[in-house]
């Protein structure tokens, strides 16, 4: 029983709140298969704090059932796993296409490197379903939607911006204690809640 390795360059990253849907479909006229596996290629850029440029594998493995099966719609909320904060400037890249062995494109050395990426994409709240057919099928259709909510990334500050807000921070800081000093000094002062003498030589 062999199994189906899906391998495509697809779809581009949206805004958050925004929907993707993905769809693809494979000859499987004389085949008989268990087990499909897929990775998507979407590219992601972020310009805010930190300058970020990557291209990142949407992968899933789904086992089919004995009876025939047309189509595989799966439903999911994609967010991203980051084990690491990001730099200043960086470009994740899974695929290097300038490599010309076949060892880099193979899926299981493409899954082992998704796995030791620093991010990746991952899917929450998955549901699929698998839509018999009353005969083997030609095709299998596979269907994937996905909602894209506002997702969070942590990053490490560069020195410059820590300057920047540090000095910030500080000079509020400094402003809120030095506007209360004054008021209450000069309310005690004001209301002669300290008795003075004069003392005349």
């Amino acid at each position: 029983m062999p199994h189906i390795e899906i391998f495509r360059e697809t779809a581009l990253y949206q805004k958050p709140n925004r929907n993707l849907n993905i769809q693809f479909q494979m000859s499987t006229q004389n085949l008989s298969i268990n087990t499909v596996i897929y990775a998507f290629s979407l590219r992601m850029k972020l310009d805010y704090h930190s300058i970020i440029d990557s291209e990142l594998f949407l992968t899933d493995t789904i086992q089919l059932p004995s009876f025939p099966t047309s189509q595989i719609q799966t439903t999911a909320r994609l967010t991203v796993d980051q084990s690491v904060p990001f730099q200043s400037r960086e470009k994740f890249r899974i695929i290097d296409r300038r490599r010309q062995d076949v060892e880099h494109y193979q899926i299981h050395s493409v899954l082992r490197r998704i796995s030791e990426s620093p991010i990746s994409w991952k899917m929450e709240r998955k549901s699929s379903i698998l839509l018999s057919a009353p005969s083997p099928p030609p095709t299998l259709s596979l269907s994937i939607f996905l909602s894209i909510s506002e997702m969070e990334f942590t990053y490490r500050t560069g020195f410059w911006e820590l300057m920047k807000w540090f000095w910030i921070q500080y000079f509020a800081v400094f402003y809120i204690i030095d506007y209360l000093f004054t008021s209450i000094t000069s309310y005690l002062f004001r209301n002669h809640v300290f008795y003075v003498n004069d003392v005349v030589r």
